[in-house]
């Protein structure tokens, strides 16, 4: 971590701000359509400006950046930068380029990676947050710059888990979810035309269609069950070729987020058939929609899903096939339903970002009083 004494700001030192006083500075990975970030970022916008730098893209022409508002006080900076050139050299001046545009003084560092952190070591935040989402990149506090950082955010269980002794700066969030859009879906909504024509049983799956997507699971099961249709709602991310092609397996494409309540109203059960637990929001969407649930047994999906009877756990095409003719026959769905709000209740996207906001605005208030 920075020097206590440190100031903020890019060049030089900076009136030194009080909690609630700051500008927050996201430069990330990924791109802004990335589920946690709009969300949390979008909420802390209603109270700061709030500036976005997303995944950087080619061009043939000098570095730039491109923006767009998508709320009032929410700026997305989007870089290009030209072929070949390393990022870290260009990168850089480009955000000092942000800054004095907007006149940005005190302010947060977020970032979600080594690579962002060295990318921003120039500039000078009240506080740095690491949005930590690899178990590979460990903080580091002090000097040591594997990915340094005042506040590390873990989201996600499988990240949680792999810190044996984790330091008191990193803080676990579950995930959050758009509760109250997804519980629409239990409502009746139009059937979408695409989904209206696949017969029921409908098992779905909600997002990308990727390496982390165990597709030779999906292929079983629709090999052991013709009568089950497999419902795929994502953009695919991998070589068409390895896609499982089998008249039970329907591929959709991506939908826009306000269509997605149609199309889960019309499953009979959500799937979350992963190696890797990537979108913490996803088991949350789908309870929000009152979809029953079969897992594979990951760290973050056996608990707290699995432990709190929440979702079912299974590993092989055959398991999984059990696994889903006993949520269909499922006997107690009201209960089921009342354990399902009671775990929403406290994972709405709302009070995540409170209890981060609460974290970050203490870390700047403890900072800023030991600036001389």
């Amino acid at each position: 971590m920075r020097d206590e004494g440190s100031a903020p700001g890019r060049d030089g030192a900076a009136p030194a701000a009080v909690a609630d006083d700051y500008d927050l500075l996201c430069v990330s990975g990924r791109p802004w359509g990335a589920p946690w970030c709009r969300q949390l970022l979008a909420r802390c916008a209603r109270r700061r400006r709030v500036f976005y730098v997303e995944a950087a893209r080619a061009t043939a022409g000098p570095p730039r950046l491109d923006f767009h508002r998508p709320e009032p006080r929410l700026v997305v900076a989007t870089p290009y930068l030209p072929r070949g050139d390393h990022r870290a050299a260009a990168l850089p001046g480009l955000l000092e380029r942000l800054i004095d545009a907007h006149a940005v003084r005190s302010f947060v560092l977020w970032h979600d990676s080594p690579q962002v952190a060295r990318d921003c070591r120039q500039l000078r935040p009240l506080v740095t947050v690491y949005d930590r989402t690899d178990p590979r990149w460990a903080p580091s506090g002090g000097g040591g710059s594997t990915c340094p950082a005042d506040l590390v955010f873990v989201s996600g269980h499988e990240v949680a888990v792999a810190e044996a002794d984790p330091p008191a700066s990193t803080h676990a969030f579950l995930g959050g979810a758009d509760i109250e859009h997804f519980r629409r879906a239990r409502g009746r909504l139009p059937e979408p035309l695409d989904q209206a024509a696949i017969p029921r049983q409908r098992l779905g799956v909600l997002g990308p269609i990727d390496a982390d997507l165990d597709l030779e699971l999906l292929a079983g099961i629709a090999d052991l069950r013709a009568d089950f249709q497999l419902v795929l709602l994502g953009g695919v991310r991998v070589r068409p070729g390895r896609l499982p092609r089998r008249s039970n397996i329907h591929y959709l494409g991506a939908r826009p987020h306000a269509r997605l309540p149609a199309y889960l109203a019309g499953w009979d059960v959500a799937l979350l058939p992963y190696t890797r637990v990537r979108e913490p929001e996803r088991p949350l969407e789908y309870l929000a929609a009152g979809r029953s649930i079969v897992a594979t047994p990951l760290p973050g999906l056996i608990d707290p899903y699995g432990v709190q009877g929440l979702a079912a756990i299974a590993d092989s095409p055959e398991e999984f096939v059990v696994a889903v003719e006993c949520e269909l026959r499922r006997s107690e769905r009201r209960r089921w339903l009342q354990r399902a709000d009671a775990f929403l209740g406290e994972r709405s996207w709302d009070r995540t970002w409170i209890a981060m906001e609460r974290l970050i605005s203490a870390a700047v208030d403890n900072r800023s009083t030991a600036v001389p």
